[in-house]
C-alpha cells in the first residue's frame, strides 16, 4: 500500500505507531493518595467551611458596615481558611509535579 499524503517518503500512517507508553502509576502510590486526601479536605473545607464564612461576610457588610467587629472577625476567618486552602492546594501541584516516595 503506498502513501499518498504529501510525506510519500517517509508517510507516518504506514507504520503503527512506535511512540513510547507513558508510565502506569498505582492508585497506591503514596505521593498520589497523599495529593487526594490533600485536595478532598481542601475540597470539603471550602464547600462546608470558607462558604458558609463568606457568606456570612457579605450579609454582615450589608448589615453594619465595613467597621464593624464582626465584618472584622469573619474577615479574618475568611483569610485564615483560603491561606490554608491555598496551601492545601499547593501542596498537591509540589505532590503531582514532583511525586516524591514518602512512605
Amino acid at each position: 500500500m503506498s502513501c499518498r499524503c504529501w510525506a510519500s517518503a517517509s508517510c507516518p500512517f504506514e507504520k503503527a505507531s512506535t511512540s513510547p507508553r507513558l508510565p502506569v502509576v498505582s492508585w497506591r502510590a503514596s505521593w498520589l493518595v497523599a495529593a487526594t486526601v490533600l485536595y478532598t479536605v481542601a475540597t470539603l473545607v471550602g464547600a462546608f467551611w470558607y462558604a458558609p464564612v463568606v457568606r456570612a461576610q457579605v450579609v454582615s457588610l450589608r448589615r453594619t458596615g465595613l467597621a464593624s467587629e464582626d465584618y472584622r472577625t469573619l474577615e479574618q476567618r475568611m483569610k485564615a481558611t483560603g491561606s490554608a486552602m491555598l496551601i492545601a492546594v499547593l501542596a498537591v501541584l509540589y505532590l503531582m509535579v514532583t511525586k516524591p516516595q514518602l512512605w
